[in-house]
């Protein structure tokens, strides 16, 4: 999982193509644990992205939606269990959300356990 600095209401974009299969976005920034708003997205060879710590109202998708990779899916927030403005992004490896999965972008070299603790990275 990674943790992305940023302020509230900024925008957060799908990783890859998929289903929309869960949305909260009812908690308040700085609500504290346990509640956070979220989005998990289903991905065609069953992996599960979830963009946590969203804003309140901050779900621009709604369950069954059908997102493409670049799509503008939420704005970023301080929900449930947050030490500040963040979004926290983790891919589970199928539906029971029990093991993450290393991820790697675009513009990062290939690494087998994701990305290098203490280097920085730009969007694309």
């Amino acid at each position: 999982a990674y943790d992305f600095g940023l302020n509230i209401g900024d925008d957060i974009y799908a990783t890859r193509d998929g289903e929309v299969i869960e949305v909260e976005e009812s908690f308040t920034d700085g609500n504290g644990c346990p509640n956070d708003n979220h989005i998990y997205i289903k991905h065609s060879d069953g992996t599960i992205a979830a963009y946590v710590h969203l804003t309140n109202n901050g779900s621009l998708v709604a369950v069954g939606d059908t997102v493409a990779q670049g799509d503008h899916i939420a704005n970023s927030g301080n929900t449930g269990c947050s030490s500040g403005p963040h979004l926290h992004y983790q891919v589970w490896k199928d539906s029971s959300k029990k093991e993450s999965i290393p991820v790697n972008f675009k513009n990062t070299s290939t690494n087998s356990r994701g990305l290098i603790r203490g280097k920085s990275y730009i969007a694309n």
